[in-house]
């Protein structure tokens, strides 16, 4: 939820989240200037309907480092020239800065 925060105050930047749980993406919705999809980001075909071949960038953070990789994986399997980042926290984790320049969409796991 931090990466999303920060992000969306980013101007020019198109962020759609991808969660499992409906209410999650009703959340991220309201709060934020996001599109959101409910689903797993380890489906290719979740990942097609968050706009993967358009994205920029693919940023997996979800408390699993195995889901992350899948989905990282799975996302580059699809073909897409895309830059994937991935971000896994942890608990000791005190601050996570991540720079991103000229991008124009997001999908975020």
């Amino acid at each position: 939820k931090k990466i999303l925060e920060l992000l969306s105050q980013e101007n020019d930047i198109n962020i759609t989240a991808i969660d499992i749980k409906p209410r999650v993406i009703r959340d991220l919705v309201n709060e934020y200037d996001v599109m959101g999809v409910i689903g797993s980001g380890t489906s290719i075909d979740i990942l097609l309907d968050a706009g993967v071949k358009e994205a920029d960038v693919l940023i997996a953070a979800t408390g699993s480092d195995e889901i992350n990789l899948l989905t990282c994986l799975i996302a580059r399997k699809t073909g897409m020239g895309i830059m994937t980042i991935r971000v896994i926290f942890q608990f000791i984790t005190k601050r996570i800065i991540i720079t991103v320049t000229n991008c124009t969409r997001f999908v975020m796991k």
